[in-house]
Order: C-alpha cells, then structure tokens, then sequence
C-alpha cells in the first residue's frame, strides 16, 4: 500500500465518522509531507486546504489527500481533481521554500508543476 493509499484511508475514517477537528488530519499530513517538502512548505500547504476546502461542511477530506500524493509523487490525473488554483497555490508554496528542498525533490515536484500548467 502506498503511503496517500494509507492517508486517503486514514480521510476516509475521519469523513464517515463526520469529524471536524482537523488537528489529527494535519498531523498525518505533515508527518506524510515534511520529509519532502520541509515544516514551512508542509504547513503551508495544509493551511492553504484549511482555507480553501476545511472551512465548510462537509469537508472536502479527499483534497488534502490529493497534495499529499502529489507531494508524495503518487498523484494520479485519472482519479485526482486538484484545479488550477490548487496548482497555483502549489507552486507558490514551492517556490518559496525552494532553497531548502533536497534537488531531486525539487525537480521532481516542478516538473509535475509544469505538467499541470503551473509553471510556464
């Protein structure tokens, strides 16, 4: 099982139990997502989710799930729904926090950023 596979599931558990407490879903997601991306990165991603999908009902668990694998480099576009703005706020987050990102990491996420359109 990959590790978003293990993350969707752990969401999965959170939505059905109708949990809007985001304090156990952003310790598995920065725990996933600080290797790769570093604190700042992690959080900051986090909290652009919060904003933009935590802050009405139903939340939209599935999401947070979504950057978790494109951190991760497990997104799938056949089964995965980030938008533009999603990819945007990615690659200012990114691109922020370039300097502290390991240069395969790095390269790795741009390159998906471009693949999305993010990046011109």
């Amino acid at each position: 099982m990959r590790a978003s596979d293990h993350f969707y599931s752990e969401l999965d558990g959170i939505s059905r139990r109708g949990e809007t407490d985001t304090a156990y879903a952003e310790r598995s997601f920065l725990k996933l997502t600080i290797p790769v991306l570093g604190e700042t990165a992690s959080e900051e991603i986090f909290r652009w989710w919060a904003e933009r999908y935590g802050a009405e009902q139903p939340f939209l668990w599935e999401k947070l799930g979504h950057f978790a694998a494109f951190v991760l480099g497990e997104y799938d576009d056949q089964t995965m729904d980030l938008d533009s703005e999603d990819w945007a706020a990615a690659r200012d987050i990114i691109s922020a926090e370039a300097e502290e990102l390991a240069m395969d990491e790095l390269t790795r996420l741009m390159s998906d950023l471009v693949s999305h359109g993010a990046l011109r």
